[in-house]
């Protein structure tokens, strides 16, 4: 027990100071480091590392990981640290405003991360409504107060318990899309799909969970037979469609070649992002010509039709 309660001292002593000794330029040790002390805590004294408020480290090892480009380590590690803070009943803390992407308050140490993260759901914001306005436009208000904030504090008209997950699925999705487009620009030739068809089946998943999880209507199908073009045939009215868009497609390329590089609507939006999810849930062997362009283009369409989804069932 001594051993454990030194390394626990050592524990709290490091991290306290971590913010004085914190250097990008040794993210991926810290990463390293901060993990296997974590670890090694919790092997020695279970019990003591359950009770032991470790938002400070968690917090740290998200810069940490958010510098090495790991968006979604980061994010988990944001979600520990709120974890934590909820925990012992903080309201406030640099951790749930980094969740929250509140930049307003700059009393936090990711300051300049949470305004990148601000940066990514404002250009997107910005997008969608130019595409689509519904009877107001989307504004990130709407985000913090309808989705967010009740994945943190539940409420009997917003049962957001299940919306972490989703909440920080859109934060990574938005950060970790122009490092993805970064590196698909850095090759020259054909090769590997595999990062990119990922982060994209990512962001269809969110689109098809978030309207599952919709707060505005109760869906009659269940699992496992609520797929989604089921769920979208229950939405159509909700979500401002006259009817359910065309999801089907038999190659990933004939994604490529229809899409519409001139002007675009919600529903080619939501028709697109569907392909998506169908083909690279089922397939990552796609041969294609897959460039920045259309990249970003298809990265957009997916984080629009989850904007769509929030701004139309989420919103009251």
């Amino acid at each position: 027990m001594l051993q454990a309660a030194e390394t626990i001292g050592r524990f709290s002593d490091f991290f306290s100071d971590f913010f004085y000794r914190f250097e990008d330029e040794r993210s991926a040790s810290t990463l390293d480091y901060g993990r296997t002390l974590l670890s090694r805590c919790a092997a020695l004294s279970l019990t003591t590392y359950e009770n032991l408020h470790k938002g400070t480290p968690f917090y740290w090892l998200a810069r940490a990981a958010f510098i090495v480009h790991d968006y979604q380590t980061a994010v988990f590690y944001i979600d520990a640290a709120v974890s934590e803070d909820l925990r012992l009943g903080i309201k406030t803390s640099p951790a749930l405003l980094f969740f929250l992407v509140d930049v307003l308050d700059e009393r936090q140490a990711n300051i300049d991360l949470n305004k990148q993260l601000r940066k990514r759901f404002d250009d997107v914001i910005h997008q969608y409504n130019q595409l689509f306005t519904p009877p107001s436009p989307l504004t990130l208000s709407d985000i913090q107060e309808n989705f967010l904030k009740p994945a943190l504090w539940p409420t009997q008209s917003k049962p957001g318990e299940a919306w972490r997950a989703l909440a920080t699925a859109l934060s990574s999705f938005l950060l970790e899309w122009p490092h993805r487009s970064q590196l698909l620009g850095l090759r020259c030739g054909a090769g590997s799909a595999e990062p990119f068809f990922i982060h994209l089946f990512k962001g269809c998943l969110l689109f098809e969970s978030l309207l599952k999880a919709n707060p505005k209507k109760t869906l009659t199908t269940q699992p496992p037979i609520d797929t989604l073009n089921r769920v979208l045939k229950e939405l159509l009215s909700e979500l401002g469609l006259s009817s359910s868009p065309d999801t089907s497609s038999l190659h990933f390329q004939d994604i490529l070649n229809q899409i519409p590089f001139s002007s675009t609507s919600i529903p080619t939006v939501i028709g697109i992002t569907c392909k998506i999810r169908n083909t690279t849930g089922h397939r990552l062997g796609w041969e294609v010509t897959l460039d920045t362009t259309k990249y970003d283009i298809l990265a957009g369409y997916v984080a629009m039709a989850c904007l769509h989804a929030i701004a139309c069932l989420y919103r009251p």
